[in-house]
């Protein structure tokens, strides 16, 4: 990730001094302001990124822009399946035979944070479609594709809350969003620098815990899961937590990703905490709509659980493919998917009227750490035949 190196930290602390500077210089300039921050965030990308992959990333974004402005839905539409269609050439391998004969600069970029661009761009297209974005400029929609800090891993803002941030200065640096910024930022440097060196070993080898402990197979590999929940989250959290707390610095506030998620009392109250940006983005874009497309059917609209596990086994499975094209990362996104379809069930039909309390809620919540936790084996371990 791009925070995983004390180097890393060097070069963003230089890059917020210069976009201050800026911004100390020309208080009231805000067209300087966001010209400034789209310096430093080319400045910052191209420390890891290539030249090429930024220009063509760049004109496909006016391209995409210029679509929204547009508000056409044949045009939207169009821009859209290119956005898309672009990820899945470049992010599967099941694809990667058609790439020799797709020439063109489209189809060179580099994959590295390129899902996370998608998300934004699809999510400015449909927005600006319906309407529902009063107001925007071409260079805060490039600085909200190109944001450094969420380039990589989110948190995936919403276009109109970054357009809120970037055209708002006050006269002077606020004082909160100092010490604010750097305990967020002191919090995830020690998740990921400090923690995640602690139980990557274990977690990402569950045979490593039993060559080091001397336990059982059945022993280290329940524990070995246990390590990879601790690791999965603390690397992605920590991630998220310096993205916020240098978005605060820079005099935005990006939503937040996580909030105890493994303290969550069931799956659906867990996938409201876990990765929270990339869950609204699926029930909004993808969920949701799943479920109306299910529900102009006659058949499945008089029968709407049928239609909700549907839309959860779709929506997962979906989430699975995204995070990889090997079969496992599928396999995880029907567990949650089946996992919720389950839980469904038993809130709507199933579930005995003595069920509640806090010795329920606890036993629920001990469950479903549980149940996420196993669930890490197939995102972490390829199936093998």
């Amino acid at each position: 990730m791009l925070f995983e190196s004390y180097e890393t930290f060097v070069r963003l602390t230089l890059a917020l001094l210069g976009y201050g500077f800026i911004r100390w210089l020309l208080p009231e300039k805000f067209v300087w302001h966001r010209f400034g921050l789209l310096i430093v965030n080319a400045a910052v990308l191209l420390t890891f990124i290539g030249e090429h992959t930024l220009i063509v990333l760049s004109l496909l974004s006016l391209i995409v822009y210029a679509a929204g402005k547009a508000a056409n839905n044949k045009v939207v539409r169009a821009v859209m399946w290119l956005v898309i269609g672009l990820f899945v050439l470049r992010n599967y391998e099941a694809f990667s035979g058609l790439l020799p004969r797709l020439q063109g600069p489209l189809f060179s970029v580099e994959r590295i944070g390129l899902s996370y661009i998608v998300f934004r761009m699809v999510h400015w297209l449909i927005e600006s479609n319906k309407g529902k974005i009063q107001a925007s400029d071409v260079l805060t929609f490039l600085n909200y594709i190109f944001f450094f800090p969420t380039f990589l891993a989110g948190p995936i803002d919403t276009y109109s809350n970054f357009h809120q941030g970037a055209n708002h200065r006050p006269r002077r640096i606020e004082v909160a969003w100092i010490p604010y910024g750097l305990g967020r930022v002191l919090l995830g440097a020690t998740k990921t620098l400090l923690l995640v060196p602690l139980v990557r070993p274990w977690g990402l080898d569950w045979h490593s815990v039993g060559a080091e402990t001397g336990l059982s197979a059945g022993l280290a590999f329940p524990l070995s899961l246990v390590a990879y929940s601790a690791y999965i989250l603390f690397d992605f959290s920590g991630y998220s937590d310096i993205a916020i707390g240098i978005g605060r610095w820079m005099g935005f506030r990006l939503p937040e990703n996580f909030r105890n998620p493994y303290f969550a009392s069931s799956l659906s109250d867990f996938w409201r905490r876990w990765h929270i940006s990339f869950s609204n983005f699926l029930r909004r874009y993808v969920f949701m709509p799943t479920i109306r497309i299910l529900n102009s059917s006659n058949v499945l609209m008089r029968r709407p659980v049928l239609v909700t596990i549907l839309s959860y086994l779709f929506t997962f499975l979906l989430c699975g493919f995204w995070h990889g094209d090997a079969l496992h990362f599928g396999v995880w996104g029907l567990w949650h998917g089946i996992g919720l379809a389950i839980a469904k069930l038993w809130r709507d039909y199933l579930r005995p009227s003595w069920a509640k309390g806090v010795a329920y809620d606890m036993t629920t919540t001990v469950l479903t750490f549980s149940f996420v936790t196993a669930g890490w084996y197939w995102f972490n371990y390829p199936i093998i035949f």
